[in-house]
């Protein structure tokens, strides 16, 4: 899978997502939330100074685009990290 790295600001973690290994430590973090689909819920921050798209659950982050669909457009399936 080929991977775009982003930044995730949440409760659990927050940090830069620079690759699926990454990913896969976060998907453990969030695991009493349902991981997955919890998590691709995450908004983005339109604000962002950041060299990476920025996404998260606070008042910050609250863009029109969601992380599970941004991924998809950079080519990323999140709910399969180890492909």
């Amino acid at each position: 899978m080929s991977w775009t790295p982003f930044w995730f600001d949440g409760a659990f973690w927050v940090g830069a997502v620079s690759s699926p290994r990454v990913w896969v430590e976060i998907l453990a973090l969030y695991s009493d939330k349902g991981s997955v689909r919890y998590l691709m819920n995450a908004r983005n921050n339109p604000s962002s100074r950041l060299a990476m798209p920025s996404f998260g659950f606070d008042h910050f982050h609250q863009g029109p685009v969601r992380l599970g669909e941004w991924a998809l457009k950079h080519g990323m399936d999140l709910s399969s990290p180890h492909r």
